[in-house]
C-alpha cells in the first residue's frame, strides 16, 4: 500500500508545519520539498495492490518506497520527542541533523520514484475473487455481493478507507456514537488537516458520506448509534489482515514492527508488547482483562511513547499505570465499562489530550486539574 502510506506521511508532514511551525521553520523547505515529490506516487500505484498481492507484480519500488517512508516516519516521530525536551542550543543542532536527514530523503525517494511503472493495471475481477475466497468461505450468491463492496471500496478516496477502517475497529460489533468516531478519527491523526478548515469537520463529513453510501449504517432503536454495515463488516476485517498498517490479534500475538494502529479484540490472554512507534491501541475484552494481560499493560505503555490512541473497552480493569502520565501525545483516552475509580495523578502530564471517555459503566472521578 505505497500509495496509502504516503498520504499518511504528507499528512504528517503537513500536520508538523501547522503545529511546530516555529520549531520547524529552518527546514520547511526541504519538508514541502518531499511533500511535493511524493504527490506523483498516488497516481502510479493505489493500496489496493498489496491488498489483491499485486505488489510482487509492479515491481520492488512500492515495497522498497514505503519501507523507506517507514524508516523516515520513525525519524521524525523520534525527532519530535528529542526536540520537545531539550534545551535551544541542542534543539538547534537536532534541527540541523533533521534537515540533513530530510535531504538524505528526499535523494532516495526521487532514486525510488525513478524506477517506478508507468502505467497501473486496473484491479481484475479474478485479483478480487481471489482475495475474497482466501478471506471468506465460497459462496456463489455471496461473492457476487461481496465482489460488488470490494469494488466500492477501491472506489473510495482514500480518507474515506481510512474512516471505514477506523470504524470498524472503533465501533466493533455493537456500534458507537458518530461524535465518538469523530474523537477518534481526529485524535489519531486520520483527518487532513487544512489551514482554516476544522478537521472535526472533516471528519464528520467523511462518517456521512459513508452512511450515505450504506457502509455505515444507524443502529436500529438505539438513536445515534452507528455501525459498520453487514455487508462491510467482514470486508473490513479481510482488508485489515491484508494489511500492516492494522492488525487484529485475535488470530495473532505477533505485532509487525511496521504497524501503527493495533486492535485487539477478545484480549483474554495477554496483551502482546507491541512496537515503539505505535500511534493507536484499541483493547477489548468480551469478559474483561484477564491477570496477565493487565500485567502485561504497564511495559506495552512504558514502550508505547507516541501513542495518541488508547482505548479500552469492557475491561474491567481496577487501574491504570502511571506509565499513562509519560504519554505525552495522547489525545484521546478511553476507559469505558471498567471497574476505575479514579485516574493516576501522572493523567495530569498529559497536555495534548483532547478526549476522556470514560461514558457508562465506571466510578470514574477524574483528579485532573482542566
Amino acid at each position: 500500500m505505497a500509495a496509502s502510506f504516503v498520504t499518511l506521511f504528507q499528512w504528517r508532514l503537513n500536520f508538523l508545519l501547522l503545529q511546530e511551525n516555529e520549531i520547524l521553520l529552518g527546514v520547511k523547505d526541504q519538508i514541502e520539498s518531499l511533500i511535493s515529490q511524493l504527490d506523483s506516487v498516488g497516481s502510479f500505484t493505489g493500496d489496493v495492490g498489496r491488498i489483491l498481492g499485486r505488489e510482487s507484480c509492479h515491481g520492488s519500488w512500492a515495497s522498497e518506497l514505503r519501507g523507506m517512508l517507514r524508516q523516515a516516519e520513525g525519524f521524525v516521530d523520534d525527532f519530535i520527542i528529542r526536540a520537545y525536551g531539550q534545551p535551544k542550543k541542542d534543539r538547534k543542532n537536532s534541527i540541523a541533523e533533521f534537515g540533513k536527514e530530510l535531504q538524505n530523503i528526499n535523494s532516495r525517494v526521487l532514486e525510488i520514484l525513478n524506477r517506478r511503472p508507468r502505467i497501473e493495471t486496473p484491479p481484475m475481477l479474478e485479483e478480487i475473487q481471489l482475495f475474497l475466497r482466501s478471506n471468506f468461505v465460497y459462496d456463489e450468491e455471496k461473492e457476487t455481493d461481496l465482489v460488488s463492496c470490494m469494488l466500492n471500496y477501491i472506489h473510495l478516496p482514500y480518507d474515506l478507507k481510512l474512516s471505514l477502517l477506523f470504524c470498524y475497529v472503533f465501533l466493533g460489533r455493537y456500534g458507537g456514537s458518530k461524535d465518538g468516531v469523530v474523537r477518534v478519527l481526529v485524535a489519531a491523526g486520520l483527518v487532513q488537516e487544512k489551514p482554516g478548515e476544522l478537521m472535526e469537520d472533516k471528519a464528520y463529513e467523511n462518517i456521512d458520506k459513508l452512511i450515505s453510501l450504506r457502509m455505515i449504517e444507524e443502529v436500529k432503536n438505539d438513536w445515534d448509534h452507528f455501525k459498520v454495515s453487514s455487508r462491510y463488516f467482514g470486508l473490513s476485517l479481510g482488508v485489515i489482515k491484508a494489511e500492516e498498517f492494522f492488525i487484529s490479534s485475535a488470530e495473532s500475538t505477533i505485532i509487525s514492527p511496521m504497524a501503527r494502529h493495533v486492535s485487539f479484540h477478545d484480549a483474554d490472554n495477554t496483551i502482546p508488547n507491541t512496537n515503539s512507534f505505535l500511534h493507536s491501541l484499541f483493547v477489548s475484552a468480551k469478559d474483561g482483562l484477564s491477570e496477565a494481560s493487565s500485567d502485561c499493560l504497564r511495559n506495552v505503555l512504558h514502550n508505547a511513547k507516541l501513542l495518541r490512541v488508547l482505548d479500552f473497552k469492557n475491561t474491567q480493569l481496577k487501574s491504570l499505570p502511571d506509565e499513562v502520565g509519560k504519554l505525552v501525545h495522547l489525545r484521546y483516552l478511553g476507559v469505558t465499562h471498567s471497574k476505575l475509580n479514579e485516574l493516576p495523578e501522572s493523567i495530569s502530564n498529559l497536555r495534548n489530550l483532547q478526549t476522556l471517555s470514560a461514558g457508562l459503566g465506571t466510578n470514574l472521578s477524574c483528579q485532573m486539574e482542566c
